[in-house]
């Protein structure tokens, strides 16, 4: 079983996969592995990426860590590339009021020419810091387009997704041409300040935005599903031919 409910669905989406015969000799699933695909699928001969989401917890898309610049009191992606350039131009960091200075980085500094923070002294980062911290830097229900969402897995060579209880689409296109209707879930923005991981001290913390669906307005259900355990009504495994 996987270390948490998305692994676990990743896991079992890849053993079926693996039992149908469309997963590349020597590939495996991701895991925690962040710069990997979740799952590699054989078509025709070509391999393709996919994107695997456990639907229940409304999962994070996109997610991008942000950088405050005391100096020009600023907020900069932290990975410059064509999906920071589209944030960019979608002005997403104006919904960041102008005068909001978190107390992390008042207890940091950058070295000139560095882009890594480091500790100020002695200046401890608290557990009321992050309390406060999380609190000032949250802003929701941003409004975006959806080619946000096909933009950020377009700079990974992602192409398909499959969600937990809806079923299997493509993203910005269907490019292995195996009949996925296109994914029309309805993203909205947020940023909000999250530990690194539930175990670690207050200062291993980060600044972030990320891509999230509106509930209410999930995927429509896909005609096609990988998970063949769990096939809906008028649902059918894709015609996948390794």
């Amino acid at each position: 079983m996987g270390y948490n409910r998305g692994d676990t669905y990743e896991e079992h989406i890849y053993e079926i996969s693996k039992n149908k015969g469309i997963i590349p000799p020597g590939s495996s699933r991701a895991g925690a592995a962040a710069n990997a695909p979740d799952l590699l699928f054989r078509h025709l001969g070509n391999d393709y990426k996919l994107e695997i989401k456990h639907n229940i917890t409304n999962p994070d898309y996109g997610q991008r860590r942000v950088h405050f610049y005391p100096q020009t009191r600023s907020w900069k992606w932290a990975l410059n590339d064509e999906l920071s350039e589209y944030y960019d131009e979608l002005k997403l960091t104006d919904n960041i009021p102008s005068d909001l200075y978190p107390i992390w980085y008042q207890k940091r500094t950058m070295k000139s020419g560095n882009s890594l923070y480091t500790a100020n002294g002695n200046a401890e980062y608290t557990e009321a810091d992050l309390k406060t911290d999380q609190g000032n830097f949250s802003f929701n229900h941003i409004q975006i387009p959806r080619d946000v969402l096909f933009k950020y897995y377009g700079v990974r060579d992602t192409h398909y997704i499959q969600v937990d209880g809806s079923g299997l689409y493509h993203l910005d296109k269907d490019v292995a041409q195996i009949g996925t209707p296109q994914f029309d879930g309805n993203p909205h923005f947020r940023f909000r300040v999250k530990r690194q991981s539930s175990k670690v001290a207050a200062h291993k913390c980060q600044f972030l935005g990320v891509i999230k669906l509106i509930k209410k307005n999930n995927p429509s259900p896909s005609h096609l599903n990988l998970d063949a355990d769990s096939l809906l009504e008028d649902q059918t495994f894709p015609k996948i031919i390794s």
